[in-house]
């Protein structure tokens, strides 16, 4: 949906979107097909609460600190970031099994300790990055 928002409007001539206005919308969007499709496998009996417990805390609070962190973010960063995940993304899948099939652990913990941690880690450089961009851009413009 990204990319149809960013160069769909403008396309059709109407006003461009911003990188962070297309981010929000991407992310309602997701959030409401989310609790859509919780709401219609739930009345068939086919959500496993456990898995929403793990996902959806990891999930959330990645989705905000990145929400939170992306203000000091350019837009130019943000797509630099979707460019590397669609990257990845596409690099993993040929090695897609059955959910059955793949152990749900590493070195004996849940992935989702290291889902987090990595996401904390990105917030972490993404934030560095911002703040050493924007004093770098304070002090060219001071000069």
């Amino acid at each position: 949906m990204t990319p149809m928002f960013l160069y769909g409007p403008s396309m059709a001539g109407a006003g461009a979107l911003t990188v962070k206005e297309i981010t929000g919308l991407t992310m309602v969007q997701g959030f409401a097909g989310a609790i859509s499709g919780l709401t219609r496998h739930q009345s068939y009996g086919f959500v496993s609460w456990r898995l929403v417990r793990y996902l959806g805390i990891s999930a959330g609070v990645s989705a905000l600190a990145g929400a939170i962190i992306s203000r000091w973010v350019p837009d130019d960063g943000i797509l630099a970031i979707f460019g590397a995940m669609a990257l990845r993304a596409a690099a993993l899948k040929p090695l897609t099994k059955s959910c059955d099939a793949v152990d749900w652990t590493l070195f004996g913990h849940s992935i989702t300790i290291y889902n987090a941690a990595v996401s904390l880690a990105l917030a972490c450089a993404a934030a560095f990055a911002a703040r050493r961009f924007n004093s770098s851009r304070v002090e060219a413009g001071a000069s």
